[in-house]
């Protein structure tokens, strides 16, 4: 077992070395070397060493590139675009393209965790020196005031603010955890179809999953289309290709609409998990070049809407937390300071 624990992480690459590896062997293959001869010298370098000998050895045994990723968990994106790239047999440009996607999704996700990465550490101190404030500090001052008879209304209303701060910030915790157990457990045990009427009957989850699988489709699409295969055939390939997921029920449905005589966009049209605007594409265009240059410009439109949506949600909910941040400040600034002016005033 320690065994196949320290094989599997001498295996395992982080996304920026996979990156580094497949643009390593994209250049390569470019350069007219063989695929043999590629990872050949790829194993020169030690980071790829095993990698480059496990591709070798197993494809020596007959697995093709695809399959190999895949058992040593490379991101799902160069697995999909290597598999469609030898069904085409232009391996390096679907590597490429591979690349050019993750490095978008990468620096989209970099910019957003830079974005948000402020707002959480300060939310993240506020958090602790609430916590410190409310089990330590006002249990001291309470028992002051309960010695002297007296608590100053101004103070009561204080403490009462930040301690129900502090209860609900608590329930939040805990539901946000158990939201996230129940969902990670949910999405193992469920079927694609279940989990389809499931997200049916959640309205944001429903709007980020059409998003998520019209994008998707209309990548896998577009990548087929290049390579010449017909509409039915490419269907029929993202099905096989896209197992046990709510885009691979939906192409079931699609290719079963499509074997009863109903037109590709009426197919498009009844599915929920579809875009109007992925639909719209195939009731205008017929030829197959239209098809690929309007997928093209759906693909760059929804990741600007995505990149635009996130910023727009980040700048309206940044003044929002900042806000309830200083004015419960100052609620504690208050009931610490007050009870000191308090018995100055007593003196």
């Amino acid at each position: 077992m320690a065994l196949f624990q320290r094989r599997k992480s001498i295996l395992s690459l982080s996304l920026m070395q996979q990156l580094s590896f497949m643009k390593r062997l994209a250049t390569l293959l470019e350069a007219n070397y063989s695929m043999k001869e590629a990872l050949h010298v790829l194993k020169f370098n030690k980071t790829f060493h095993h990698v480059a000998e496990t591709i070798l050895a197993r494809l020596s045994n007959g697995d093709t590139l695809d399959h190999i990723l895949r058992q040593i968990q490379f991101h799902p994106q160069f697995i999909t675009h290597v598999h469609y790239g030898l069904l085409r047999g232009h391996l390096s440009d679907g590597i490429i393209q591979a690349i050019t996607f993750i490095d978008k999704q990468h620096r989209l996700k970099q910019h957003f965790l830079k974005t948000i990465r402020y707002p959480l550490v300060l939310i993240f101190g506020f958090l602790i020196m609430l916590y410190f404030i409310q089990m330590y500090i006002y249990p001291n001052f309470l028992q002051l005031f309960q010695t002297a008879h007296q608590t100053p209304d101004l103070i009561e209303t204080a403490i009462f603010s930040v301690s129900l701060l502090f209860h609900i910030v608590q329930i939040v915790i805990v539901l946000l955890i158990l939201f996230i157990i129940l969902t990670f457990l949910i999405y193992k045990k469920v079927t694609p179809d279940q989990l389809m009427t499931i997200l049916l009957r959640l309205p944001i989850a429903f709007r980020l999953t059409r998003l998520h699988t019209s994008f998707f489709f209309a990548h896998h699409l577009k990548n087929l289309l290049d390579a010449q295969y017909s509409m039915k055939e490419a269907f029929t390939l993202i099905h096989n290709q896209e197992r046990s997921s709510i885009l691979n029920q939906t192409m079931i449905e699609l290719l079963a609409n499509l074997n009863d005589g109903e037109t590709l966009y009426q197919c498009l049209a009844i599915q929920p998990f579809f875009s109007e605007r992925l639909s719209y594409i195939f009731q205008n265009y017929e030829a197959q070049t239209l098809i690929r240059s309007s997928l093209d410009i759906y693909m760059t439109e929804t990741i600007e809407d995505v990149t635009n949506t996130i910023e727009k949600s980040i700048h309206l909910i940044q003044p929002i937390i900042f806000t309830i941040i200083a004015l419960s400040i100052v609620l504690i600034y208050l009931s610490l300071l007050m009870p000191m002016v308090e018995m100055m005033n007593t003196l």
